[in-house]
């Protein structure tokens, strides 16, 4: 079990490059400010809980993180806000030998007012709940996504290297952004499969191939946990 509270104290300097052929050099909702260098000064406070019974391939935990966040512009301090972040993450064993796992993990993200720039927007996509989607496709003060998997683990792979199992999963996202003034009912879907493996019950890898309303998306990662 690990139960974890962070403080910290922040200080970023952001400056965006031009680049004619991107939106952002185009569109009027992007301040020009952002294309000179902006000082950010700010506190956060994070609070999480992970109980795993295996961290490179659980098949019973909980993950628990609320993060407060409050940022502002140097420059014009009246330009400040304050966010919420929240993970909340399950992996249940289907089986009693826990060859089948089902994992599910929402997130959510909320934005106090508009005093951010485009950059510092609730955003999803690739890495962040919407695997079949570019980073940052969606953006907005809010957004809440939901990703849901069932793992099979094929067991031990026999070799005389490193113990390592591996397996595959087949996956479905789903998640959407909230801006001001907006009337939408959209919700935007992924679905998915990949191929895993974990090794000295350690570290996993995983490859995945992911389908939305954008096409198809292949994403790679190796990390200390699944």
């Amino acid at each position: 079990m690990n139960l974890q509270h962070q403080f910290q104290l922040t200080f970023e300097d952001n400056k965006v490059q031009r680049n004619d052929d991107r939106f952002v050099d185009q569109s009027p909702d992007v301040r020009p400010e952002v294309f000179k260098s902006q000082q950010f000064a700010g506190a956060n406070y994070t609070f999480s809980f992970k109980n795993l019974d295996n961290k490179a391939f659980p098949t019973l935990g909980l993950e628990l993180l609320v993060k407060a966040d409050w940022k502002t512009n140097l420059a014009d301090t009246e330009r400040n806000y304050f966010t919420l972040n929240g993970t909340l993450g399950i992996d249940h064993r289907i089986d009693k030998r826990g060859n089948f796992v089902f994992a599910n993990s929402s997130h959510a993200m909320w934005i106090s007012n508009n005093n951010f720039e485009f950059y510092q927007a609730a955003s999803i996509g690739g890495n962040n709940g919407m695997r079949a989607f570019r980073n940052d496709r969606f953006s907005g003060k809010s957004y809440f996504t939901n990703n849901s998997e069932i793992r099979w683990d094929f067991g031990r792979v026999k070799n005389n290297i490193i113990p390592a199992n591996m397996g595959v999963l087949i996956g479905y996202d789903l998640g959407r952004v909230w801006n001001d003034n907006e009337d939408s009912q959209k919700w935007h879907q992924s679905v998915g499969a990949g191929f895993w493996m974990s090794v000295v019950d350690m570290f996993s890898a995983r490859l995945n191939y992911f389908y939305g309303s954008d096409g198809g998306r292949i994403s790679a990662g190796v990390g200390m946990t699944f």
